[in-house]
């Protein structure tokens, strides 16, 4: 017996380590760091996220308020495969000597990788509305799972 919520939810824990990948990289503290594959991992979390998700969709486009958040979740799918592939290299941009996860300044973030963490961030904030994480909330609960874990 499959566990669909937990299913679900693990789903969310990917997207959300898609920014806490990022986040660690700008201090040196990503797991990959050594073998400089932080990006490889990145496409291959999201590329799996995707395909357990496709599982979900039908179910998700059955419900009346289905439809525009399983085209949402889909479209930032797109938007961060996009980003990832836009290099074939498996390590991140480098990260400006300067950066600030805080308080990045607009010549950081104007960086390759300024623009990938600003991307992956918005793309992943729980409380943005249109997120992945913000919508594939709302699905969850649409589906009736139990509250997602922050």
């Amino acid at each position: 017996m499959i566990d669909l919520g937990s299913a679900f939810q693990g789903l969310v824990g990917l997207m959300n380590e898609q920014g806490e990948k990022v986040d660690l990289a700008a201090t040196g503290e990503e797991e990959s760091r050594y073998a400089n594959l932080t990006l490889f991992d990145l496409r291959n979390n999201l590329a799996g996220t995707k395909l357990i998700y496709d599982v979900f969709r039908d179910w998700v486009k059955s419900k009346p308020a289905g439809v525009d958040p399983d085209a949402k979740v889909v479209a930032k799918f797109a938007t961060l495969d996009a980003l990832y592939n836009t290099t074939t290299d498996e390590s991140l941009p480098p990260v400006p000597e300067s950066w600030s996860s805080d308080s990045p300044t607009t010549a950081d973030l104007a960086t390759p990788f300024g623009m990938l963490w600003k991307t992956v961030r918005s793309n992943v904030d729980k409380n943005a509305d249109g997120s992945v994480v913000f919508e594939m909330h709302q699905i969850a609960e649409m589906l009736q799972f139990m509250e997602l874990p922050e």
